[in-house]
């Protein structure tokens, strides 16, 4: 219910009706990503320690919060309490989801199809956003307000649902066995990611892929202007994006299958790269379709991820260890959404677009790499 994202459509038009510019609306989002940087491993660490179902629980709680605090706000620091109660949220579920599906599976000997329950939740959640994105454009048209409070609707639905999950005893019986310190715990995740350097180098593709592609979205709207496309098709073409992304979550597995690990991220790469370049080149409907690759890769990305992350590191560790992905993506969103929408600012959104493609590139070819070399070993032992 988290994904029904009410709100997507109208997000920026809401805050400019509330008299901010864009310069804080792009500090609320970076002060959002901070929050959750600061939380993210805290945070997956006491989903190890005291369990997944109430950090999912809390973690619906403080979304709903977040919503009614910027359904009821009419200034910017208002709006800040809102975006740092959404980090809170976002710190609180960020691998206890995947972890405790994991769980699940696990105790029900069928963990080989995480990828696909995974990508078919992955999918759900994008259907959701897909949704929310269409509904949002007729609330939006009657008030942009209503939207933030629908969005508080669907964290609701979420407390209800979280609060009837029943959690795997394997959680349980690790836990007996280990430290209920949950900093002892995140020192022993560090320790287990440093030994895995492979994960390491997985966690870091990824967060480099969707905190670029998160950065990008931020220009999507400019783009569809300058591709002269009307505001009032916005909402209909965010749905199919989204409706695609969801595609490609559910057969995320398929696609890790036939091709392993090392291509697949290959593809992700590519696709990433290929999209963004694109859109700081050529402005036009072409453009519409192109960037299908990166909502693919935004839609297939954490289902091939997560797995690979889930079948190499222990369960009481586990929801710590995928808290590092949160936690590295912040830390590129923190840095980077200012920098390019500087970027933009002083030269064109065009300009921005073509340099993050070209940061991608040369990052994820040197993961790339070194992910290959360390694959290469972990795969001959």
């Amino acid at each position: 219910m988290l994904g029904l994202y009410f709100y997507l459509p109208v997000f920026v038009l809401f805050f400019q009706s509330k008299g901010l510019g864009y310069a804080e609306i792009l500090i609320l989002f970076a002060f959002q990503s901070l929050m959750q940087l600061i939380f993210e491993i805290p945070c997956g660490s006491l989903s190890d320690s005291i369990g997944r179902k109430i950090s999912l629980c809390v973690g619906s709680v403080l979304y709903t919060l977040a919503f009614l605090v910027i359904f009821i706000g009419n200034s910017f620091y208002l709006f800040l309490v809102g975006f740092c109660f959404l980090g809170l949220s976002k710190a609180f579920i960020s691998g206890s989801d995947s972890a405790f599906i994991f769980d699940t599976l696990y105790i029900l000997k069928i963990e080989d199809k995480y990828k696909k329950v995974e990508g078919k939740a992955r999918g759900l959640s994008l259907f959701g956003m897909a949704l929310g994105a269409l509904c949002g454009g007729y609330i939006g048209y009657i008030d942009m307000s209503y939207n933030m409070l629908f969005t508080a609707f669907g964290g609701l639905l979420s407390i209800i649902i979280a609060s009837l999950f029943v959690e795997p005893n394997i959680h349980h019986e690790e836990r007996c066995n280990e430290s209920k310190n949950f900093l002892l715990i995140g020192f022993r995740a560090l320790q287990a990611t440093r030994k895995k350097s492979d994960v390491l180098i997985v966690v870091l593709l990824s967060s480099v892929l969707l905190a670029f592609m998160q950065v990008s979205h931020r220009f999507f709207q400019p783009y569809l202007i300058e591709s002269n496309i009307s505001i009032q098709y916005f909402g209909y073409i965010y749905t199919i994006w989204m409706l695609f992304g969801s595609f490609s979550a559910i057969i995320a597995h398929y696609i890790d299958e036939k091709l392993g690990i090392l291509c697949s991220l290959i593809l992700l790469f590519l696709l990433t790269t290929g999209y963004i370049l694109y859109m700081g080149i050529i402005a036009n409907y072409m453009g519409l379709i192109i960037i299908l690759a990166g909502e693919f890769t935004w839609g297939a990305t954490i289902p091939i991820v997560y797995d690979y992350v889930n079948k190499n590191t222990k369960s009481s560790i586990r929801a710590t260890v995928i808290s590092f992905f949160g936690f590295s993506k912040g830390i590129i969103l923190i840095g980077a959404a200012p920098f390019y929408g500087y970027l933009a600012d002083l030269y064109s959104f065009k300009i921005s677009l073509c340099l993050q493609s070209a940061s991608v590139f040369i990052i994820g070819i040197l993961l790339l790499f070194l992910f290959k070399q360390k694959y290469r070993i972990v795969s001959c032992k």
